[in-house]
């Protein structure tokens, strides 16, 4: 299914931002304060890039990467049109596949078995299934060896254990976004994150507790959540409803990752009301035109580098680690 991308405007002050119907324009004055998610996209593309490029020596084949999505979503819509943005321009082909809301397990354990099993498909990208049981069986049909973004039991446990191969994307592109807040030293700093989910929280935590900073796990239930949030150096909020971050939770200095997308009225906001906060942060990232560039890179170079491993390339020659540890082969009978 080919997907139509919509033509956005940038903004002239901000490399790659998104300008989202004025809210941007009511913060020019403190642009020195938002933390734009384009110029790390724009080198870890490079990076990306250059594997391609060396990777032609080594297979006649493109690491390809397929899409999954079940019915219609606009948040998921959003997510595939910047990854087909970002692959366009990296010469990557991404094919898209759609199923019909009503499918069940046994169609996606259909196309997730086929898709295994073609040498062109090196990443498989299972868009967000709000069926728990639909979502265990995809990932538990999905490959090790094809999962970019490190959502099967292998890469799971090689989290835990800090050996990881390949990161969660989204909670690897918050973390590259802190690290670029603090100068690239993570040690010693105390972040709260307001999400408990595998998806983003759990991961999240796990990986800066390996980089040495004291992480605090919140849900928008927790008592008093203030509390637990303003008083921190980074705050990492990935709610699912727009504004529920206000001026209370967050703390003067702090730096503040707004994770969430939510779409309303064909607008997509984050769940930090950033018209009132930002005179009080250190930096802060807009939605859109934050978190949601990195994480799309990282999901490409996911894909490549599961392509490039079991051809035995020394990844850290190119500058192509993004993960707690060099990339090897994956066994794909490990999961």
């Amino acid at each position: 299914m080919e997907t139509m991308i919509p033509k956005t405007r940038r903004t002239k002050d901000s490399p790659g931002a998104v300008r989202a119907s004025g809210t941007l324009c009511a913060l020019d004055s403190y642009q020195g304060r938002l933390l734009y998610g384009a110029p790390i996209a724009r080198k870890n593309n490079a990076r990306t890039l250059r594997l391609l490029r060396a990777l032609k020596n080594h297979s006649p084949l493109t690491p390809g990467l397929a899409v999954i999505h079940l019915g219609e979503n606009a948040d998921d819509q959003v997510y595939r049109t910047e990854i087909i943005r970002q692959a366009r321009r990296l010469g990557m082909p991404v094919h898209v596949y759609g199923l019909s809301s009503g499918a069940g397990s046994a169609d996606i354990e259909r196309l997730i078995g086929a898709l295994n099993q073609r040498p062109d498909i090196s990443g498989i990208l299972v868009q967000t299934m709000h069926d728990r049981g639909l979502r265990r069986i995809a990932h538990e049909c999905l490959s090790p060896a094809k999962d970019p973004e490190g959502v099967t039991a292998y890469h799971r446990q090689k989290l835990v254990y800090g050996e990881a191969e390949i990161l969660p994307c989204t909670p690897a592109a918050i973390r590259l976004l802190i690290m670029e807040a603090c100068g690239g030293d993570l040690s010693g700093k105390t972040v709260a994150i307001v999400n408990c989910s595998p998806v983003i929280g759990l991961p999240l935590s796990q990986m800066l507790a390996y980089d040495g900073a004291t992480v605090t796990l919140c849900s928008k239930k927790t008592v008093n959540l203030p509390m637990s949030t303003r008083d921190k150096d980074v705050l990492v909020a990935a709610v699912g409803a727009t504004g529920i971050i206000k001026r209370e939770h967050v703390g003067k200095g702090q730096i503040v990752i707004d994770a969430a997308i939510v779409r309303r009225d064909s607008r997509v906001n984050g769940c930090v009301q950033i018209e009132k906060v930002i005179d009080r942060v250190k930096k802060i990232t807009p939605v859109p035109g934050g978190v949601g560039p990195v994480t799309t890179s990282i999901l490409l170079d996911n894909t490549v580098r599961l392509f490039a491993g079991p051809l035995g390339l020394r990844l850290e020659e190119l500058g192509a680690c993004l993960c707690l540890k060099p990339l090897e082969t994956i066994n794909c009978s490990a999961a």
